[in-house]
């Protein structure tokens, strides 16, 4: 689930992405954002076709 308070522009930007089936991930989301994408992508009825994210969290450092 995602926020609904104190959200940032990449917040805004982010719930664009989500109703076309694509999603980010990086620091500019606040945490429960980042989880959620994360969840999202795992889940095969998340809704989240494509993924953008970052070269040390695509490796998993993050």
């Amino acid at each position: 689930m995602l926020p609904i308070q104190d959200l940032t522009g990449a917040s805004h930007d982010l719930r664009e992405c989500l109703a076309g089936g694509t999603a980010f991930h990086n620091t500019n989301l606040l945490r429960a954002e980042r989880e959620a994408v994360e969840k999202g992508y795992r889940d095969v009825e998340g809704g989240i076709e494509a993924l953008v994210a970052t070269t040390t969290l695509a490796a998993g450092i993050n």
